[in-house]
């Protein structure tokens, strides 16, 4: 639980600091501003994070990137 609820703060501050960059600083529309800053607060944990876990710490610790896959996809979007 400690890890999910690090994982969705980092997230959610990171994303609102991006999107009030791209908005005040760059003056992007809200739309173009959500875009970039999904991609910038949500790492591919996905293609990378699971293979390299894998190989460097084994299978058992997966489940440490599937919840920040689950947090990433879940909660930055609401």
């Amino acid at each position: 639980m400690p890890l999910l609820v690090t994982l969705i703060v980092s997230m959610l501050l990171l994303y609102g600091f991006c999107y009030w960059l791209q908005r005040r600083l760059f003056g992007l529309r809200s739309g173009a501003a959500a875009v970039q800053t999904l991609t910038i607060a949500l790492p591919n944990y996905a293609a990378a994070g699971l293979p390299l876990i894998s190989a460097v710490f084994g299978a058992d610790h997966t489940i440490y990137v599937a919840l920040a896959i689950a947090a990433g996809s879940i909660f930055p979007r609401r």
